[in-house]
């Protein structure tokens, strides 16, 4: 299976790669600044930890976070060899660039070593943090082109619409899926 996400989506399928070897590859965008060097440096720990909750222990590296024992150039040699892509905007306020390209390049010297460094890459997006409409097709190619590689197996998942009733239906009341209460 492959895992793909955006922001903090990215961030969680780059933790789940990882610590779980069942994930076959992932495929990121905008998912991270290291936590040591980000740009906000102290203030974005806090974040994590206190205003989103999502890692509430990181709070006690704030102002110390060069103590951090586990960054994101760890998790993403932790990822080694199965492949991985990264999509890293350039002009994105919430992260700092070459700190994102660094961490890049030091999971490769891992990738590297198990002679997989064809598997790391980093997109360079030339926009601010978003998704574009140019990105999600590269990310569909390259998750069906390691797929077809062997890297793992590929489910392709589609959603079916649910069936939808008009405003005017359902002032109505006609095929409203709601039971109606009565009154009298």
């Amino acid at each position: 299976m492959f895992l793909a996400g955006v922001g903090l989506g990215g961030t969680v399928a780059l933790v789940a790669a990882a610590t779980d070897d069942r994930v076959a590859g992932v495929a990121v965008c905008n998912a991270f600044t290291p936590l040591r060097s980000g740009p906000r440096g102290a203030t974005f720990v806090e974040e994590l930890a206190e205003r989103h909750g999502l890692v509430p222990r990181l709070g006690f590296f704030s102002g110390a976070e060069e103590r951090i024992p586990v960054d994101f150039p760890e998790v993403l040699a932790a990822i080694a060899p199965r492949p991985a892509l990264v999509i890293a905007s350039q002009f994105d306020r919430h992260a700092d660039h070459a700190a994102v390209a660094a961490s890049v390049a030091a999971a490769g010297q891992v990738y590297r070593l198990v002679d997989a460094a064809d598997r790391l890459q980093l997109i360079a997006a030339p926009n601010v943090n978003r998704f574009t409409a140019v990105e999600k097709p590269q990310v569909a190619a390259w998750i069906a082109d390691q797929a077809a590689a062997g890297a793992g197996r590929l489910i392709r998942l589609t959603l079916e619409p649910r069936a939808r009733t008009s405003p005017g239906q359902q002032r109505r009341g006609r095929d409203c899926p709601c039971p109606r209460s009565r009154r009298g």
